[in-house]
């Protein structure tokens, strides 16, 4: 198989193959792979997806299969940003990048009643993981996107204003995270994409109404 030449830190992969994408109200589209990388995919069909949006892909003959590609495989993707094809099969083009499995997300997160947060912390390295995520702060609900993920905090790619020593508590879909878990976060610093947030503590929820987190 041919590399791209483009220059990229994932290096893509030319890989034509039959491919479904089924989004979140179960609905399946046609589609083919164009060519993968170790974190994504290059897809096109004729179907309109927005960015942001999270969906299932199904390669019937897997470029990740160790042997002969022969394989069929379902993951979790996010689609990065689309395009509109001009005289080929399909009418648009989509980069999408994969939504590691709730087992790969840190567990520290899921343990920081237990643990101290320190000012040595912020020295872990950043894992880089783009998944959506719901914030919380006074009464006000926003969107935004993890963008990397450390054992200290997370940068939030996001359009809303915050200010430096906000609080604001985080959910994250579909994983501990969530069903009346938050995760209490202050705002440490600003950035022109989004926020850095370092952990405080874990919440949990009683009432469908939630407290505001002073």
């Amino acid at each position: 198989m041919a590399r791209n030449s483009e220059r990229r830190s994932d290096i893509r992969t030319n890989y034509k193959s039959p491919a479904r994408v089924e989004d979140s109200k179960g609905i399946i589209y046609k589609a083919r792979i164009v060519n993968y990388s170790d974190d994504g995919l290059y897809i096109e069909t004729d179907w309109l997806l927005k960015p942001g949006t999270e969906i299932y892909i199904e390669m019937t003959k897997s470029p990740y299969s160790p042997s002969n590609f022969d394989l069929s495989e379902r993951r979790q993707s996010l689609i990065l940003w689309h395009t509109k094809l001009k005289g080929t099969f399909y009418g648009y083009g989509y980069g999408v990048k994969y939504i590691p499995d709730l087992d790969e997300i840190p567990t520290q997160i899921t343990t920081l009643k237990k643990a101290e947060i320190t000012e040595e912390n912020r020295k872990h390295p950043r894992k880089h993981l783009y998944r959506s995520v719901l914030l919380s702060s006074k009464n006000h609900y926003f969107e935004g996107f993890i963008n990397n993920l450390s054992k200290n905090g997370m940068f939030i790619e996001t359009k809303d204003n915050f200010a430096v020593g906000q609080v604001v508590r985080i959910v994250i879909p579909g994983t501990k995270i969530d069903n009346g878990t938050m995760l209490k976060s202050e705002v440490k610093h600003l950035g022109r994409k989004g926020i850095g947030v370092q952990f405080k503590s874990l919440l949990k929820i009683k009432t469908k109404s939630a407290p505001e987190v002073n």
